[in-house]
């Protein structure tokens, strides 16, 4: 009887600990603040990195939905717009002019919703939605 005390208390204590050793870590994702604004007679609109972590580009998308069409800018064309850099850092601003590069002017009452996504780990690190008046909310 007391062998068989000392095996279920000898279990117990090497399960409690296989669980604190194996316990599954949160998931995480980076952590980025973005202030934004527009030009409505131009059709430009700008993202500012204004906070948190320095972002690779080499795993971000900004998707721009217009009309309900979903527009994608990729990895190069942000590179690319941030004169080949290959990380958003603090105070870099983005210049995106989704009507021009997509053939098709924006006018003045247009709506956008634009989505910052993490494609590495598979998280939208932010979400916002322009309206005509230049003014943006976030969704996130």
């Amino acid at each position: 009887m007391g062998t068989l005390l000392l095996t279920c208390l000898v279990v117990i204590l090497l399960s409690s600990l296989a669980g604190i050793l194996l316990k599954a870590e949160p998931a995480w994702h980076s952590q980025v603040k973005l202030e934004e604004w527009g030009n409505s007679s131009s059709g430009t609109l700008y993202l500012r990195h204004s906070g948190g972590e320095s972002l690779s580009i080499e795993e971000l998308y900004i998707l721009v939905y217009i009309h309900g069409e979903r527009y994608e800018y990729s990895p190069a064309n942000i590179s690319a717009k941030l004169d080949g850099k290959k990380v958003w850092e603090f105070a870099d601003v983005l210049e995106l002019n989704p009507g021009q590069e997509w053939g098709f002017p924006l006018s003045d009452n247009e709506s956008l919703r634009v989505v910052l996504v993490n494609n590495k780990e598979k998280a939208v690190l932010s979400q916002l939605r322009l309206t005509p008046e230049n003014k943006s909310a976030s969704l996130l």
